[in-house]
């Protein structure tokens, strides 16, 4: 039952030791991304085995087996995978696509692997600090630069002490109930929990604490901004899209097979940090004239609408927190693919003016960068407009009003930015090309990435399909919870 793992963790092992005598980084990419889709193989094998034969969800109350870390490890998987593809040629122009950065990102994987599949909190500890040392390090591997080193050690120190926190709530915990596991665990809590309510709400609380550091949620969000501009590309990307993904399964866990029963305790404190991350990071992105610090407060913003789906904790709302966490995914994979494929070796994009007149060079590029910004603001008919139009419905359903108004006005609020960047690549001027200055635009640049192209082309044409056609993904995203 562990063979999803085991192939990441053997593909991983095997990376590392081919990548110290051979230097090819297309190869090793390729052996990385085949062991994810051998992964993908072995995930679905094994889910269809379990179902028809009746098997246990809970394995010696230590693993899940259940819709939920299925879909939460697919869907771990194929970003991954996707990731990984998207950033073949940017890894090669900046030399950071040796064995060591493949082998990471799939400890990387493995990590959130495990967390997805966690039963018992010592298991989504360990699963948690695999993924997060291994991200640690990638941020680090533009050693040469000095903000990617800064960046990796801002990193490094708030994610410890988000750990620390998560720990010190799982030890309080622990000291009121005496257990570990998840299932036992739920069904104490509503009985030990009149006992202990201080001991317990103080574990809860800081549990909260550490799994917001980990969502780059306000009022613990100040090492995102740094971390996207810092980071190299391509490992930003894993930042806003599979770390996110592994700390909604970690939210999963904990307040819906954990503490479920004391929603009274965390549900104000989520609608907090909720509200307070869309209007932090709808008002700060304005100001960014980075695209890398603009999609990091853009991040903040879309985990706060994340987060109010979440403080309903009903079955319907977990899943259209997971539906609106794929419409993210998506949106950003789809961004930030345009702009990896337009980093070549002698001219990047970093600031937002730099994709002046897009549209006169690669339209097609300019027209799936249009679909991610306007699909990020939740213009319709496109994926971000459906997420964004559910959890307001629902909002509105569980008589939350003010939550519904506050919602769709701060999303007024943000579109700006996202329009801006419209307007740069649509209405501005491209810049005349100085002899003297390579050109940011080669026109043969995408011929050299045909793999990468078809990806971007993918996720962007997801974005307006499952848009017009949402049904059958929020289905999907019901049947999970």
């Amino acid at each position: 039952m562990w063979i999803p793992e085991g192939i990441v963790l053997l593909a991983a092992i095997i990376i590392l030791l081919t990548g110290l005598r051979l230097k090819n980084a297309k190869l090793l990419a390729g052996l990385a991304r085949f062991s994810l889709l051998l992964t993908m193989l072995a995930t679905i094998l094994i889910k269809t085995y379990s179902w028809k034969h009746h098997l246990d969800t809970l394995i010696s109350e230590l693993w899940f087996m259940d819709h939920i870390a299925f879909v939460m490890k697919l869907t771990i998987e194929i970003t991954a995978w996707f990731v990984l593809g998207l950033g073949v040629h940017y890894t090669q122009h900046e030399d950071i696509g040796s064995g060591e950065y493949y082998a990471l990102t799939l400890f990387a994987v493995l990590g959130m692997l495990i967390v997805a599949s966690a039963a018992h909190f010592m298991v989504l500890f360990v699963g948690l600090e695999l993924f997060s040392l291994a991200i640690y390090a990638l941020v680090a591997s533009q050693c040469h630069i000095s903000i990617g080193i800064e960046a990796a050690i801002k990193y490094f120190v708030t994610g410890a002490l988000a750990s620390g926190l998560l720990l010190y709530g799982i030890s309080l915990i622990y000291g009121a109930t005496g257990q570990l596991a998840f299932v036992p665990l739920m069904q104490d809590l509503g009985v030990i929990a009149n006992g202990h309510s201080l001991l317990i709400s103080f574990g809860v609380i800081c549990i909260l604490v550490g799994v917001a550091f980990k969502l780059g949620v306000a009022p613990f969000h100040m090492w995102v901004p740094d971390i996207y501009e810092g980071a190299p590309l391509s490992v930003m990307l894993w930042i806003a899209t599979t770390a996110k993904i592994a700390a909604f399964a970690i939210l999963v866990r904990l307040l819906w097979n954990v503490l479920a029963p004391l929603g009274s305790i965390w549900q104000p404190l989520v609608q907090f940090l909720a509200l307070l991350s869309i209007l932090v990071g709808n008002t700060a992105a304005i100001a960014q004239s980075n695209f890398q610090r603009m999609l990091a407060y853009s991040s903040i913003a879309h985990m706060g609408y994340l987060l109010l789906a979440v403080q309903l904790n009903t079955e319907s709302a977990w899943s259209v927190a997971l539906f609106y966490m794929l419409s993210y995914v998506i949106g950003t994979l789809t961004a930030v693919a345009v702009i990896l494929l337009l980093q070549h070796k002698h001219a990047h994009i970093k600031q937002i003016n730099d994709l002046c007149g897009l549209h006169q060079r690669h339209p097609w590029l300019a027209f799936i960068l249009l679909l991610a910004m306007f699909s990020l603001a939740g213009v319709p008919p496109l994926l971000g407009f459906m997420a964004k139009w559910q959890i307001v419905q629902m909002l509105i359903e569980q008589q939350q009003i003010g939550y519904a108004i506050t919602a769709m006005l701060l999303t007024i609020v943000g579109a700006y930015y996202y329009l801006r960047i419209i307007k740069v690549i649509y209405f501005d001027d491209l810049q005349p090309l100085d002899p003297a200055k390579p050109n940011i635009y080669p026109p043969a640049l995408l011929a050299v990435q045909p793999t990468a192209s078809i990806m971007a082309a993918l996720c962007g044409g997801s974005l307006l399909f499952l848009g017009i056609f949402p049904a059958q993904l929020l289905q999907f995203c019901l049947q999970v919870f």
